[in-house]
């Protein structure tokens, strides 16, 4: 899911993944059009997998692509979709927010609508249709100290992974991560970024006995001439793999929790 700033989750993405990433920017990707006042942006990425704070969502390859408009006052929307291997194999995620800065801080608030639109593909054991669809809120924030950037996001979910979808319930999440200094390699932009985030839920998720977890990613990003970007990025979590596997996951699932890295490749327009 693309969450954050835009949002720090992923840590990502969205600082990202964190959601999907996109890897560094070019300073010289073509120019964002005009909409309403504000500027209208797309993105779109193929990658080797789609990881979401800390585990697989596609077990393999992820199309993704979205649009965003964001206004000079702050405020900003758009919509972003992946493909997926549950839940209708498909996803796409709806937000809106409001960016703003204090004295050198970033602050971003953002409400995120999370949608499998095949979700009544998906039924559970006794027959009945899988309601996967949830609302997240999130708080987001991000400052320079010295050559470094630091940020944080604190997101909430009163119902996490959807009323009859995975549990949780009542779930946060925290997210921190560190961007070191980008630098130039010929007409290339080179940046490394380290993440860690920290979920908790008052039920248990989708690993049997499990209500809280770790996960943690770390990127080199290439951001080539014409939007053009390359992301290689290392995802890992302490989730249990006989934990996940007693909760229904399957094998592909299970085997992706184990560090592995992931290589992306974005344009945006």
């Amino acid at each position: 899911m693309k969450t954050a700033i835009r949002v720090v989750a992923l840590a990502g993405a969205f600082f990202l993944a964190a959601a999907a990433p996109t890897g560094a920017w070019a300073d010289d990707a073509e120019e964002e059009a005009t909409l309403f006042g504000g500027t209208l942006s797309g993105n779109a990425t193929v990658a080797t997998d789609y990881m979401f704070r800390g585990y697989t969502q596609t077990s393999g390859a992820a199309v993704q692509g979205g649009i965003d408009w964001s206004h000079p006052s702050g405020f900003y929307v758009g919509t972003w979709g992946s493909n997926l291997d549950w839940a209708g194999n498909s996803e796409v995620d709806i937000y809106a927010g409001y960016a703003w800065e204090v004295g050198g801080l970033g602050l971003d608030f953002g409400v995120f609508y999370f949608a499998y639109p095949g979700e009544n593909d998906c039924q559970e054991a006794d027959g009945s249709s899988c309601e996967w669809d949830y609302m997240e809120f999130a708080l987001s924030s991000g400052f320079d100290a010295g050559p470094l950037g630091l940020s944080l996001g604190v997101l909430y979910s009163p119902e996490y992974w959807g009323e009859d979808g995975a549990g949780g319930g009542d779930t946060w999440y925290v997210s921190g991560g560190v961007a070191f200094p980008s630098f130039q390699l010929g007409e290339l932009e080179v940046a490394f970024d380290v993440n860690i985030g920290f979920t908790s839920a008052d039920e248990e998720l989708f690993a049997e006995g499990e209500d809280s977890y770790m996960d943690w990613n770390a990127g080199l990003g290439v951001g080539l001439p014409g939007g053009l970007s390359v992301d290689l990025r290392y995802y890992g979590s302490d989730l249990d793999e006989d934990d996940v596997l007693a909760g229904g996951w399957t094998d592909d699932q299970a085997d992706a929790l184990e560090g592995h890295f992931v290589v992306a490749v974005g344009y945006e327009f």
